[in-house]
């Protein structure tokens, strides 16, 4: 199967891919080869919330992410491996948005004690 480009990021997109490289190196816990295919994963995701309607910010969490790896894979027949990369370069995003003073849901929910 041939590799497809993921579709364009939306203009209106916040935070941009600048903005996403500046706290990730500024992080430094991103380096740019990882920023990159993170980049990729990331303007699937958008395309995913714009054709479901969604919005990216509340889709930000764990669960999110999953939905998003299961919507992505039914479309694509991706490895569980590959999904997993994905949901790691949503949870960037999400330290994106918490930088930047985006308010982003939390990642994942406390876990009541046993």
């Amino acid at each position: 199967m041939r590799r497809q480009p993921p579709p364009p990021m939306p203009a209106a997109a916040i935070p941009t891919v600048d903005d996403m490289f500046s706290v990730w190196r500024a992080d430094r816990c991103v380096q740019d080869a990882s920023a990159h295919n993170y980049i990729r994963w990331i303007k699937w995701f958008r395309f995913y919330v714009d054709c479901l309607g969604l919005e990216e910010r509340a889709e930000l969490t764990r669960e999110g992410a999953c939905r998003f790896a299961e919507w992505y894979g039914r479309h694509r027949r991706v490895s569980h491996k590959k999904m997993a990369r994905a949901q790691t370069a949503l949870h960037a995003l999400n330290r994106v948005y918490e930088v930047m003073g985006l308010h982003p849901p939390k990642w994942s929910t406390a876990r009541p004690p046993v």
